[in-house]
């Protein structure tokens, strides 16, 4: 299993404004990003899936490097299009704007992931979405950032203590994911986007 690189673990503390702890999350989505119209628990299992049979990111060859906010914010709101989220979740409240142009497709891909897992366990904690969390969340350990990685070992124990109703690592997870998200919210709101749920 390989660990989170400092690397990665740092661009997900700039743009979340946490820590760069292993298990720091983030969570938000674009304000110009597209909401996908079908959200039946079938699209979002599918979604999920299709983006665990997709390659591992590659962190050797981690594709364009991003010169400034805007276009790492344009390359997250077309990445975003391909990983799930519950209802109402969205990547508004990331901050590209703290970032300045240092960040990668690899970067990006694993920031959304972060964020969306994130999003997934509070979804499973706070009865939303019961009818596909449990799954998605089971699939986020073969989602291409978190493929044999510390990360998704971290969340799949998360997962399979909320089934059971809750343990340790799950409200390690959780702690990080509700100050993230309060962050975040905030941020959102402060430039007149709205904030996930």
């Amino acid at each position: 299993m390989r660990p989170i690189s400092i690397r990665r673990a740092a661009a997900v503390a700039l743009v979340a404004g946490a820590g760069a702890a292993g298990t720091s999350v983030a969570q938000a989505r674009w304000a110009d990003a597209t909401e996908p119209g079908d959200r039946s628990a079938a699209a979002l299992r599918a979604q999920s899936q299709a983006l665990a049979a997709r390659g591992p990111v590659s962190w050797t060859d981690q594709g364009r490097r991003h010169a400034t906010p805007a276009e790492e914010r344009a390359a997250a709101n077309r990445a975003s299009a391909h990983v799930p989220l519950p209802d109402g979740g969205n990547f508004n409240g990331i901050r590209f704007e703290e970032a300045g142009g240092t960040l990668s497709d690899a970067d990006i891909q694993f920031v959304l992931e972060h964020n969306a897992a994130c999003q997934w366990l509070r979804a499973a904690r706070d009865g939303r979405r019961t009818d596909v969390a449990g799954d998605i969340l089971r699939d986020v350990p073969s989602w291409p950032s978190f493929r044999d990685s510390e990360f998704g070992a971290l969340t799949a124990k998360a997962a399979d203590e909320l089934a059971r109703g809750g343990g340790p690592t799950a409200a390690a997870m959780l702690g990080e994911c509700d100050a993230t998200h309060a962050r975040e919210v905030s941020y959102a709101r402060d430039r007149g986007r709205q904030p996930s749920t």
